[in-house]
């Protein structure tokens, strides 16, 4: 969203770096790698806007945030309001820079309480002070969803590392990744395209820089854009709808 709205403000001759920004709290994207690194999506937003970006982690049920400070490592929790916790698929807690589930148990949350609440969301967390000078602990970047998790053939990864690669493509208008279960009952990737182009030399290279960038080749399907734009707000929905999970899964 925001990238459209940086588009359309170019495209009136708007430049975003006069306008006196000092400061951007982004909510909802995720602009870091798990190392920290600017991500490609950053990157896009930094080049536009310049580094006055901050990444922000937000959940409504437990009425908390966590933000990056000005050294970029990590989003720092509010121990006050708090407990963190990462833990396995078995509910093991993990240690620091482990990767698992975020769980979270907020002390002041009146009504409602929470207790080891499992947000579903993968990253890992850190207790060693941050380099500002706080101490409390931080987590890393959502690395994605746990009931996103993606395994091809033997590949194990997360749609918004794909969502990522397509970033680098400026002729791909819009996206749709769809997960199904393959007559070998794994997992598999249907990547439906929304672009103006439909050579063959253009397909390839998208199957290159995804595979670059994910370590899978995905079947591809090149549509025109608008035909994706329907699928993503298929239903009504009012946020584009960017991964469809039609897996088959046994429920215990």
């Amino acid at each position: 969203m925001i990238l459209q709205k940086l588009c359309r403000a170019g495209e009136h001759g708007i430049s975003v770096k006069d306008l006196g920004l000092e400061k951007i709290v982004l909510i909802g994207d995720t602009i870091r790698n798990a190392d920290f690194g600017t991500n490609r999506l950053g990157s896009l937003i930094e080049n536009a806007l310049g580094r006055i970006c901050y990444s922000t982690y937000g959940i409504t049920e437990a009425q908390l945030s966590f933000c990056e400070c000005k050294v970029h490592r990590g989003l720092h929790s509010h121990p006050d309001l708090v407990l963190v916790e990462i833990v396995d698929d078995n509910g093991r807690t993990l240690s620091d820079d482990e990767v698992g589930e975020l769980v979270l148990t907020p002390f002041q949350i009146e009504g409602m309480p929470l207790i080891r609440y499992k947000t579903g969301d993968i990253t890992f967390k850190m207790s060693e002070p941050c380099p500002c000078g706080s101490n409390s602990i931080r987590i890393g970047p959502i690395l994605g969803r746990k009931h996103h998790k993606l395994k091809v053939k033997g590949v194990t990864l997360y749609p918004q590392t794909i969502g990522n690669a397509l970033l680098d493509v400026k002729e791909v208008i819009n996206y749709q990744i769809e997960a199904y279960t393959g007559d070998d009952q794994t997992d598999h990737i249907l990547l439906r395209i929304g672009s103006y182009n439909t050579k063959r030399d253009f397909l390839a290279s998208l199957h290159d820089t995804i595979h670059a960038r994910a370590r899978i080749t995905p079947t591809v399907k090149i549509e025109p854009p608008e035909e994706v734009e329907k699928r993503l707000f298929e239903g009504g929905s009012r946020k584009a709808i960017t991964f469809k999970d039609r897996r088959f899964k046994l429920y215990e």
